[in-house]
């Protein structure tokens, strides 16, 4: 009885409530309205190298709904956003019809990011996709320490991000393989291309790259 009463009171006092609209919901992260407000984007290829092109999508554009997700995501690291936000991620890997990679690899994150937040999304959304498609998660880069987060740079600063600022943290045999990087959403998608350009140093079959969010600009 003590249990019951304690969930409704947790209820009462914290009620659910959709991230975007702020209206009641019956234990959803988005009502019903604001759910059907999401559209899934088409994808575009990024050229890496001259031989080399990496497929590049976003699952939303980050605006609404996805934008509220995003930043919650960022701000509170809830594992419970992070399966969610995966398993759209994965209706778009569907949509899309790309192969099933053989390993997930997230973007690594910098050093202000991690002490700032205390997580880091983008090894968040990798664990739950790699949950969702039964695939190993390997954490093979790293983002040199005298970086900075991202956020607040201007389009041009973003564009100017150091070929060096990715290295590898564990080099692994990807030769022939199909990988799949994760990230929570790209502006430029420059920071895709770098760590596709380290990867690319392993000779794999194919990079494809997924993040949430798109920002258009």
């Amino acid at each position: 009885m003590a249990r019951i009463m304690l969930g409704f009171l947790k209820r009462f006092i914290y009620p659910s409530m959709c991230l975007h609209c702020r209206e009641g919901t019956e234990g959803h992260v988005l009502c019903r309205s604001c759910l059907s407000l999401l559209d899934l984007l088409p994808h575009a290829a990024v050229e890496v190298k001259k031989k080399h092109v990496m497929e590049v999508a976003s699952t939303f554009e980050r605006c609404g709904p996805a934008a509220d997700l995003v930043r919650d995501f960022r701000n509170y690291g809830s594992r419970g956003l992070a399966k969610t936000m995966a398993a759209f991620m994965v209706v778009q890997w569907d949509h899309l019809q790309w192969p099933l990679p053989d390993l997930i690899v997230p973007v690594a994150q910098s050093l202000v990011h991690r002490l700032m937040r205390g997580h880091s999304t983008s090894l968040m959304l990798s664990e739950e996709m790699g949950a969702f498609l039964n695939r190993p998660v390997k954490q093979l880069l790293r983002r040199r320490s005298a970086d900075y987060s991202q956020e607040g740079l201007n389009l041009e600063q973003r564009r100017l991000l150091n070929k060096g600022a990715f290295r590898w943290k564990k080099r692994e045999d990807i030769s022939g393989k199909t990988v799949l990087l994760i990230d929570d959403f790209h502006v430029t998608g420059t920071t895709l291309k770098r760590c596709a350009e380290v990867l690319q140093e392993g000779f794999p079959k194919k990079i494809y790259a997924l993040t949430f969010c798109f920002l258009e600009h």
